[in-house]
């Protein structure tokens, strides 16, 4: 089986794809992508869509799953804050409608769905340590860790999203 996860910042996207199983994951490459900034916010939203599609295609991927924020929030925050929040989460809606534009079943939700994806109480640990089960996330950015622990966490075959729908 074959995976790509997705870790999305208000302007980039970062990737992983992995194969293999959770227990077993085999790194396959991972990278990041930015839409041209002279692009308004419907090009570059169409520009994520056609690239996201792209890699599902071309890594023939089995599934796809995307780390969603953690929704927890201590205080009021600041405007420029809500924006970035906001231009992350419409990226995600946007692969999460690119994959199920192919029928590539999609795993959605926070670090506690992705700690239920691999089998683990506390997927964080991963990112603290610097590997999951024999891949080497150090020199890797953090956002990327995140993408590799969520790919993995998709090659369990889940195919529902974090409310119970079918992805």
């Amino acid at each position: 089986m074959r995976a790509i996860g997705v870790r999305v910042e208000k302007d980039k996207v970062h990737w992983s794809v992995v194969e293999g199983t959770p227990e077993q994951p085999v790194l396959v490459a991972d990278d990041k992508f930015s839409a041209p900034k002279t692009y308004d916010v419907s090009a570059q939203l169409a520009w994520y869509r056609k690239r996201v599609r792209t890699l599902i295609e071309e890594y023939a991927v089995d599934h796809v799953a995307v780390r969603y924020a953690e929704t927890f929030l201590r205080h009021k925050l600041k405007p420029n804050v809500l924006a970035s929040m906001y231009a992350r989460a419409r990226i995600e809606g946007v692969v999460v409608e690119a994959a199920a534009s192919l029928n590539v079943p999609v795993l959605t939700g926070t670090l506690g769905t992705i700690s239920a994806g691999l089998g683990s109480r506390r997927a964080k640990s991963y990112l603290e340590s610097g590997e999951i089960r024999g891949i080497d996330l150090n020199g890797k950015p953090t956002n990327r860790r995140e993408a590799i622990l969520t790919a993995a966490a998709a090659l369990a075959g889940e195919e529902e999203t974090k409310d119970g729908r079918q992805g």
